[in-house]
């Protein structure tokens, strides 16, 4: 486990991107309580350790835990001006 970076005001929140037909279309917005903060692609954490340990402009950005306890990366690609987040650790709740 990672240690957090940034703390919430009043508790982040992941909600899941849904396209017409109600599935996930791999994207997340994450919020603060009722404020959004940013929409970002979701990656898993093998491509996370993939690009941190091949890709020269990946940056980690942030470090975060959401009010139900599941701890996320916030990062990204300094080519390309991707945003991803990853599922670090789920909560066990």
């Amino acid at each position: 486990m990672m240690s957090d970076t940034i703390k919430a005001i009043e508790g982040y929140r992941i909600k899941f991107c849904i396209n017409k037909s109600g599935e996930r279309n791999g994207f997340v917005q994450i919020w603060d309580g009722e404020r959004f903060l940013f929409k970002a692609k979701e990656r898993t954490l093998e491509d996370y350790n993939d690009e941190k340990s091949s890709n020269e402009c990946f940056v980690k950005r942030e470090v975060f835990t959401t009010r139900k306890g599941n701890q996320y990366v916030y990062w990204g690609d300094l080519e390309t001006f991707e945003d991803y987040v990853t599922l670090i650790k789920k909560s066990a709740v």
